[in-house]
C-alpha cells in the first residue's frame, strides 16, 4: 500500500487556542517569501490568519499521532465551493499561498496532488511536517490540549450521494433534531477523560499492529466529535455514528480504554443485521445462530459472517465473488459458491435481499437504535463510545447499557435483542489492578475542547 493514503483528512473546523502570538509570527514570515503581484487587504489578511490558524491545527497532530505522516489535503477551488459543509472564511487561493509559504520556509513538505479525467483516479495533497515544525510547536509549547475542535457551527449530519460524494440538503426539523441530538452526547463525550492505557511494551505492540495492516490506521486521539452520515442521497439509509478515534483500533484494544480513570465493558448486538433483516421483515430468525451455516459449523463462523454481510451488501454478484474468492477461509474441496448456496438455504425466508444493497437500509435501524441508546445514557449523565453496534461504558454501568438495548431494539422492530458483554470487569478488586498494572503510555487528554 502507497504510505501516501495513510493520512488524515484537513478538518476545516479545528482551531488552536493560544494560538495567537504563533499564528501572527508565521503569517509574517510568510508574507515576506511570497511573490505577490498586490499585498494582501485588511479583510484578506484576517481570512488568511484565520485560515493559518486552522492549518496549523490540522498539522500539529502530526507531532503526536502514532503512524501517521501525511495530512491529506484538498487545494483545488471545487473543494472551497460555498456549501453547508464548509464554512464560508476559507478560500482555496489564501490556503494555497499559505501551504506554499510554509514550504518555502521548510516547515512542511508537500507532495502534489493529481486527478487523471480519463480513469477518474486522484488524489488530494499530502503534507508532512518537518523538524524545523516540530521545534516551532516546542517553542510556543503547543499540544494536543491547543486544539479546538468547533462543533457549535459545524454540521454534524452529512449525506452522500451514490458515489459518496457529499452533497448539499435543506435543514429540516427532522434533520435539526439529529444534529441536537449529536450535541448532546457530544457534550458528554466532551467532559469525558478517554484513555487508552497501555504500558510501554503493549504501546510497542500497538504501533507496529497499527502499522503493519493491509490498510494502515490513523490514530488522532483529538478526534472526538461523532457525526452521521447518510447515504444514497436518502436520509433513510445508513446514518451511522463516525468520528471518534476508539472506532479506528483494533477490537482486541478496546478493552483498554477507560472512562473518567475507569475500566469499561463493551456490549455488543450479536448477529446485528442478520436479525435486523428478519425482524425489520416481521419475521422471527431462525433457531440458533445466524452465520453458523449447516455443512461448515462453528469452525467457518467467520467465513459465512462475512460472506453473508457481502451478499447484504452488494448489488452485483458475480462481482462481489469474484472479488472475494481468495479472501474466504473454506473446508477443502468447498467453494465461495458453495458457502453461498448454503447460506441462502439456510435464510430462505430473506433470501431475495441478498445482492440487493439492504444493507444501507439495516445501517439506517441500527443507527437509529443507536441514537435512542446514546440518548438514554446521556439522559442518565452516563458517558457511552459508540461503535455501530456495539457501545462501550464504564463497566459499573454495564447492567444499565444491557437493559437500554434491549429496550431501544424492541422499541425500533418489536423483537427480542441478542446481546453479548466482551471483557467483563466490573469487579472492584480487579478494577483496581487494572489501573495500577498499566501505565498511560498512551492516552487522549482531557484537554482537547469543543466549543
Amino acid at each position: 500500500m502507497n504510505e501516501l493514503e495513510n493520512s488524515v483528512t484537513f478538518d476545516l473546523y479545528r482551531k488552536l487556542t493560544n494560538s495567537r502570538p504563533a499564528t501572527i509570527n508565521l503569517y509574517h514570515q510568510i508574507v515576506s517569501i511570497l511573490d505577490r503581484k498586490r499585498a494582501w487587504t485588511f479583510a484578506e489578511q484576517i481570512r488568511a490568519e484565520h485560515t493559518l490558524e486552522v492549518l496549523l491545527a490540522n498539522l500539529l497532530p502530526q507531532c503526536f499521532r502514532l503512524n501517521s505522516k501525511y495530512l491529506a489535503i484538498p487545494l483545488n477551488s471545487n473543494a472551497y465551493r460555498p456549501s453547508i459543509y464548509k464554512p464560508n472564511n476559507i478560500t482555496h487561493k489564501i490556503l494555497r499561498g499559505l501551504v506554499e509559504g510554509l514550504e518555502r520556509l521548510d516547515y512542511i513538505s508537500v507532495n502534489k496532488g493529481f486527478y487523471d479525467n480519463k480513469t477518474g483516479i486522484g488524489r488530494n495533497t499530502r503534507l508532512s511536517i518537518t523538524e524545523k515544525f516540530r521545534e516551532f510547536v516546542a517553542s510556543y509549547n503547543f499540544g494536543i490540549e491547543n486544539i479546538r475542535l468547533d462543533f457549535s457551527s459545524r454540521p454534524l449530519i452529512i449525506l452522500k450521494d451514490n458515489k459518496r460524494n457529499m452533497i448539499n440538503y435543506e435543514v429540516s426539523e427532522s434533520v435539526e433534531n439529529m444534529a441536537n441530538s449529536l450535541r448532546v452526547f457530544n457534550e458528554r463525550i466532551r467532559s469525558s477523560d478517554i484513555k487508552l492505557v497501555l504500558n510501554e511494551e503493549q504501546t510497542e505492540a500497538f504501533i507496529q499492529r497499527m502499522s503493519n495492516t493491509d490498510e494502515p490506521r490513523c490514530l488522532d486521539f483529538s478526534r472526538r466529535l461523532l457525526y452521521r452520515v447518510f447515504n444514497n442521497s436518502t436520509f433513510d439509509q445508513g446514518g451511522r455514528l463516525y468520528g471518534g478515534w476508539w472506532q479506528q483500533i483494533p477490537k482486541d484494544y478496546r478493552e483498554d480504554i477507560t472512562i473518567d480513570e475507569r475500566p469499561t465493558i463493551e456490549i455488543d448486538y450479536s448477529e446485528c443485521h442478520p436479525r435486523l433483516l428478519y425482524h425489520t421483515t416481521g419475521i422471527e430468525t431462525p433457531g440458533g445462530d445466524c452465520y453458523v451455516i449447516e455443512g461448515y459449523g462453528e469452525e467457518y463462523r467467520e467465513s459465512a459472517k462475512t460472506l453473508f454481510n457481502i451478499m447484504l451488501n452488494s448489488v452485483d454478484r458475480l462481482k462481489a465473488l469474484k472479488a472475494n474468492r481468495n479472501k474466504i477461509a473454506l473446508p477443502e474441496g468447498k467453494s465461495i459458491e458453495d458457502l453461498e448456496q448454503a447460506i441462502r438455504m439456510k435464510h430462505l425466508a430473506i433470501a431475495e435481499r441478498f445482492y440487493s444493497g439492504a444493507g444501507l437500509e439495516l445501517m439506517y435501524h441500527d443507527s437509529i437504535i443507536a441514537n435512542d441508546i446514546m440518548l438514554q445514557l446521556a439522559e442518565r449523565d452516563i458517558t457511552c463510545l459508540p461503535i455501530h453496534d456495539s457501545f462501550i461504558v464504564q463497566s459499573q454501568y454495564a447492567d444499565q447499557l444491557t437493559a437500554v438495548m434491549r429496550k431501544a431494539y424492541h422499541r425500533q422492530t418489536g423483537y427480542k435483542a441478542k446481546i453479548k458483554g466482551v471483557g467483563d470487569r466490573t469487579n472492584a478488586a480487579n478494577m483496581v489492578r487494572y489501573l495500577r498494572d498499566r501505565s498511560p503510555s498512551i492516552n487522549t487528554t482531557t484537554s482537547v475542547t469543543t466549543d
